[in-house]
């Protein structure tokens, strides 16, 4: 898998679990916590 796969999938699983998002919050989210984790060295 992808990091953004993954990152999905983390994402899925412990934040976005339960709630509903348009495709484009859904999109914005992966890429903000894809960036924060790369800034981070993850």
């Amino acid at each position: 898998m992808n990091p953004i796969e993954l990152e999905w999938q983390h994402l899925k699983k412990d934040e976005l679990s339960g709630q509903i998002f348009d495709k484009l919050d859904l999109v914005y989210a992966v890429m903000d916590n894809v960036k924060a984790r790369g800034d981070k060295g993850n």
